[in-house]
Parts: structure tokens; sequence; C-alpha cells
């Protein structure tokens, strides 16, 4: 029997740690319980393929339960971001602002109040309005649980190969104004308030960026036509409820 085993079995693997447990040992009685997600939507790649996403909703309530049995509770307990302008703007004139965030997120024993981990998370987030911040938060408190209880997400970033990160970070960025402003003018077209939303994961998911003002110039019909058959797909999703 394995070490780790070993302390399954002390924890009483049936039911929810002891009040003597430490945070190590309720965090690792989580994990057992907590194996494997799949992601719930999915994102269109044009006539690439589509990928597949986790929400913000479904890791909370995968996660919350045990989490409460086990006598875990997790906070932000220190905020350090910026604000910058991207250099882009809405059809209307708005201008997008992107939202810098490194968050610390403490875990603690409910039992044990010294009894406490703090994990560092950086999020990004862009919006013309006041979304950006609370989209950050979402952001990392989602990864923060994913990482820290190991869930499996099928998610396979560390086997992008170099060649295609370079090429996606090199090439002449669309830093074009106006394809800036046309591209998001398409995203407020067919998703509207959710604009900034599907940028940002066309921007991560699709090309490996931080934001759509690094996509290279070379990708600008791919990304408009991902963000119109992306559009298209939820249109028909929609008619069949």
């Amino acid at each position: 029997m394995t070490e780790e085993n070993e302390v399954l079995k002390e924890l009483n693997i049936d039911g929810p740690p002891s009040k003597e447990a430490t945070l190590a040992e309720r965090i690792l009685w989580v994990r057992d319980r907590v194996t494997t997600l799949g992601k719930d939507s999915s994102v269109s790649t044009g006539g690439h393929g589509s990928y597949r996403a986790i929400s913000h909703d479904k890791v909370t309530a995968f996660i919350r339960p045990k989490m409460v049995q086990a006598g875990i509770f997790h906070y932000i307990v220190g905020v350090d971001s910026t604000d910058s302008e991207t250099g882009s703007s809405t059809a209307a004139g708005k201008k997008i602002v992107q939202h810098q965030g490194k968050f610390v997120v403490r875990f603690l024993n409910m039992h044990d109040r010294a009894d406490f981990i703090d994990v560092p998370q950086y999020a990004y987030a862009d919006d013309f309005g006041d979304k950006a911040p609370g989209k950050a938060t979402s952001y990392a408190m989602k990864y923060v649980l994913l990482k820290m209880f190991m869930v499996e997400t099928g998610e396979e970033d560390e086997q992008r190969t170099e060649a295609e990160t370079a090429t996606d970070r090199t090439s002449i960025l669309m830093d074009d104004e106006k394809m800036l402003t046309d591209l998001y003018a398409v995203a407020e077209e067919c998703f509207g308030d959710d604009a900034s939303d599907m940028l940002k994961q066309l921007s991560e998911r699709r090309f490996y960026v931080e934001n759509y003002g690094q996509i290279p110039q070379v990708r600008f019909a791919d990304a408009i036509r991902s963000l119109r058959v992306k559009a298209a797909s939820m249109a028909k999703e929609k008619g069949d409820e």
C-alpha cells in the first residue's frame, strides 16, 4: 500500500476527515473524490474543428460540496492589479481595457485557522465596461481550484509545439487599429455584451495568446470566421431547445 493510500485510510476514506486532520490531508481527501471534470461548452474554431471548455460555475459546483465536507474554506487574501488600454475600441467607439491581476487565494483548515496555504494566480480580462475585474477574478478562482485539487480536464497545453507558439507570437500582430476595431465589431454583432468574453476565449484557446491584439494579422480572416461559426452554432442550439 502506498504512503498516499495509507493517509487516505487514516482519514476514513468513506467519510469526511476528522477534526484533527491537517489541511494537506483534507486537500488529499478532496483530490481523491474530484478526479475528472468534463468540459461543458464547445467553442468552434471555424474550419479547424473545435475545442472544449469548462465554465467557472461548473468547476465551483463540482468541487464546492467536497470542500465543505472536508472543512476547507478558500478566499482571496490579496490582489495586485492594473488596467491598461489595449489600443482597440468597440464599433461604438468605447475603449477596450485589459485588467491584469495577480491574485492570492488562501485555503484554510476550518478546524485550525493557523493551518492554511496561499496560492498565487495570474489572470487577465478585456472589457469596454466594468466587467473586466470580475472576469479576471472568476478566471483566477477557477484555475486555482482545478490545479489545487489536480482535476483532470483533458487540456494539453504542455503539448503545444514551440514552433506553433513562436509562430503565433512572432508573426506580424494584429495591431492595426482598423483590423482590431473590425474584429471587435464582428464579435459585438455576434455576441453583444459577451463580445469581450468570446474574444478572450478565441485568443487563448484558438491562437494561444493573451488578447486578440496579439493574434497574427495572417489569421485575421480565420478569427472572423471562427466568431461567425460559433455564433451560428449557438443560434442553432438555441433554436433546437
